[in-house]
């Protein structure tokens, strides 16, 4: 988990590493208490809001007709995000 680090700090940090599946969590700049999730694929990074629900479960946001998920904690959404096939543009691989 990054902070408070801009969208742009983290495509930097990301396109350092420059490997699919590499990620990073921040703080959203745009809405309190969210988070951003960030995934590095083919040169892009792609970025997924973290929002917390009103028992502070985290969800992460997707487009309409995905399940959402529940998580407990950024450690839990993480972990269940490595592995393949899971909604994310490329599964989270390398934490940077």
């Amino acid at each position: 988990y990054h902070g408070n680090i801009t969208r742009s700090r983290a495509e930097d940090l990301l396109s350092k590493v420059g490997k699919d599946g590499s990620f990073l969590v921040r703080a959203s700049e745009s809405i309190a208490s969210a988070y951003a999730l960030c995934v590095l694929f083919r040169n892009c990074v792609y970025t997924y809001r973290i929002l917390p629900d009103k028992e502070n479960k985290l969800i992460v946001q997707a487009s309409e007709g995905v399940p959402v998920k529940y998580f407990e904690n950024l450690e839990e959404l993480i972990e269940f995000y490595k592995k393949e096939n899971m909604g994310l543009v490329w599964h989270l691989k390398y934490p940077v």
